[in-house]
């Protein structure tokens, strides 16, 4: 049985940007963050914290706690799949 994968939160970010039709440039203006730690964000090397969380919510929709379970989720699922495999 294949087990469920959850998508990394930069994967649902992207998606939402592409529905929206936003860029890079205008997510980080909107998040109040510069363009480098955004596409750190997008790619995985940026932890969402709870100020990120609440700009994404404002931003893209869903709530903070949206934002930040997909990370927890995310991590939780690949530190399982790194004991295991």
């Amino acid at each position: 049985m294949r087990m469920y994968k959850p998508p990394h939160v930069g994967e649902l970010i992207t998606e939402t940007l592409n529905e929206l039709n936003l860029s890079i440039d205008i997510l980080a203006e909107k998040l109040e963050m510069n363009v480098f730690e955004t596409e750190q964000l997008v790619n995985g090397n940026l932890i969402i914290t709870l100020p990120i969380a609440k700009r994404l919510s404002m931003t893209l929709g869903s709530s903070s706690s949206f934002w930040l379970n997909i990370q927890k989720n995310y991590y939780k699922r690949s530190s399982i799949e790194n004991e295991f495999f």
